[in-house]
């Protein structure tokens, strides 16, 4: 299987190369399209993003920073804490700000 990821923040259909077609081609060489759009989810779905992936048999994303990234809190994550708080420990400073930088951290 090969993937491509398009992202941007424009128009998908934008310029001189018709998106449906270069979709067709891609999945004709069994590529699939997946999209991620910045900015809100709807204005992804106007702006064809979201049918440019459904034309590549892949999925439509977006990244929008106007909202609050939810945090969905996992079993692991208190091991994953701990292992990386064993991991910060083996760092060693060097040079002359090696010690100030240490002891912000």
């Amino acid at each position: 299987m090969k993937l491509i990821y398009i992202a941007g923040n424009e128009p998908f259909d934008q310029g001189n190369l018709n998106y449906a077609t270069a979709t067709g081609q891609a999945r004709e060489k069994n590529i699939f399209i997946n999209t991620i759009f910045c900015g809100n989810w709807q204005e992804g779905v106007s702006t064809k993003w979201k049918d440019g992936a459904d034309k590549g048999k892949g999925k439509y994303f977006n990244i929008d920073s106007d909202r609050k990234v939810a945090f969905i809190e996992t079993p692991f994550d208190a091991e994953i804490a701990r292992i990386n708080d064993r991991l910060n420990d083996t760092y060693i400073g060097y040079g002359s700000l090696g010690k100030s930088k240490r002891a912000t951290s």
